[in-house]
């Protein structure tokens, strides 16, 4: 349930950014974050990933109303060391990554509003 309210909260925020903030993901250490965040949600809880959030400029996203719960993380990150060993990169420096030239299409994606868990709810 914890990994669940996760996706819900990641969700809601690229929603709100690839929706309606698009000029804060002209910035490519805006879309640093947005890409470790993603890649880290299954290390971070809801509080964690608002905090990712907010370090975005201009970004506010406690004031993103949300239907997720926090409910702890959903698994501790590997103790390796290594790349992806740990959460603390989203609050490291950004690296540079390729903008992207063409439109953004969702794989298997649709407007009806799938998103993140689709029209499902948590799992029982």
């Amino acid at each position: 349930a914890a990994l669940y309210n996760c996706g819900v909260r990641v969700n809601e925020i690229c929603e709100e950014l690839f929706g309606r903030q698009t000029e804060l993901l002209q910035d490519a250490r805006v879309r640093e974050i947005v890409v470790e965040m993603c890649q880290r949600l299954r290390w971070m809880s809801v509080r964690e990933i608002n905090d990712a959030a907010g370090r975005i400029p201009g970004f506010q996203p406690l004031q993103l109303p949300t239907e997720a719960r926090e409910l702890g993380r959903p698994a501790e990150p590997p103790s390796s060391g290594g790349p992806g060993g740990s959460i603390e990169a989203c609050a490291g420096p950004p690296r540079q990554i390729s903008r992207p030239t063409g439109s953004l299409a969702l794989r298997g994606g649709n407007s009806a509003g799938g998103g993140v868990g689709g029209a499902r709810g948590p799992p029982q």
